[in-house]
């Protein structure tokens, strides 16, 4: 296989992958425009958020495996945290929302929740746009694991507020629950 036909499918693969995560971002802000007053928005909305990060998985284990082979193990640790903090941010906040599914659902939620699922939403845009632009752009590549490893801590403590908020609403939303 020559060098010509390697390269070729190495963009065919990345453009697929890049596609998944068009197509999650996509369902995630259909249903959001939607909203989460029902139990399909909201699995609509677990579902995108895991296409994402089905495409991001796939995405970093492809990029690793072609382009990081000769690095050192401090530069591979850089490359590679920007990539694990959008999946654990994607994970923990698919399991807060499968966990308060029918809280959600039934938007028996305090009114912050939906501030908070607009930051995490636009956060996780702005990764994966800074993803596509440094594909486009490879003068962007020096700083982007430093931009995305920002992007990600913040995206991680929104999650944590979502779940905060989540799981302590009984104090803040009480009026809600005994209705």
């Amino acid at each position: 296989m020559d060098n010509t036909t390697t390269s070729t499918t190495s963009i065919d693969y990345i453009t697929m992958f890049l596609g998944l995560i068009c197509v999650g971002i996509f369902i995630v802000m259909v249903t959001f425009m939607i909203g989460f007053n029902s139990s399909n928005s909201l699995t609509g909305t677990i579902l995108g958020y895991g296409i994402i990060m089905v495409g991001i998985v796939l995405f970093s284990l492809f990029s690793i495996n072609s382009k990081y082979k000769n690095l050192t193990v401090l530069q591979l640790f850089v490359s590679t945290t920007p990539f694990l903090l959008i999946i654990i941010s994607l994970l923990f906040t698919n399991n807060t929302l499968s966990t308060y599914f029918n809280n959600i659902s039934k938007s028996k939620v305090n009114d912050q929740f939906s501030t908070l699922i607009t930051l995490f939403l636009i956060f996780t845009f702005f990764q994966v746009f800074a993803i596509f632009h440094s594909r486009s752009n490879p003068m962007i590549n020096y700083l982007l694991p430093y931009i995305l490893s920002l992007l990600g801590t913040i995206n991680i403590i929104i999650s944590i507020f979502i779940n905060v908020n989540l799981k302590y609403f009984t104090t803040d939303g009480f009026r809600i629950i005994q209705e």
